[in-house]
């Protein structure tokens, strides 16, 4: 399972992941930035937003309607965490972000006439309501709710 979900679940992907998701919010800090992986690979959390992107919902009715996979987001941010450094090194490496305390855009890329598959397309359409949700919360509060172990 474990060579599977990564390989599922890599740092092209990922990637691809952090530059739509700065394209939305410029500026993201590294811890929180880490928390975007494990909710956005995990198909019932995003099959749900997409199915529900009418609706109006806070990241606590999220968690409750989607119970198991926040009972289980702790091990795939554990098991995502090298896949997030290797893809912020890798946008580093290539000048696509800046790195400090605070993870920012460089480059103004654009995904809009590139088909980068099915997969990709559906993380992106809810990437703006996921920043919605978590910008509701300081960092901290999202690790304790999330109930992340470091």
């Amino acid at each position: 399972m474990k060579n599977f979900y990564y390989i599922y679940n890599n740092e092209a992907l990922a990637c691809c992941i952090y530059i739509a998701v700065l394209k939305h919010c410029q500026i993201m800090d590294v811890a929180r930035l880490c928390l975007i992986l494990p909710l956005v690979f995990d198909e019932r959390t995003v099959n749900y937003m997409i199915g529900n992107q009418n609706i109006s919902y806070t990241l606590q009715q999220l968690m409750a309607d989607k119970e198991h996979s926040f009972l289980t987001i702790n091990t795939r941010f554990n098991m995502l965490l090298p896949v997030c450094i290797n893809s912020l090194q890798i946008l580093s490496k290539y000048n696509l972000i800046e790195m400090d305390d605070n993870i920012r855009s460089k480059n103004d890329i654009s995904f809009d006439n590139v088909d980068l598959g099915k997969r990709f397309n559906k993380i992106n359409r809810i990437i703006p309501k996921i920043i919605q949700l978590m910008n509701s919360y300081r960092t901290d509060e999202l690790y304790r709710m999330f109930k992340i172990q470091l």
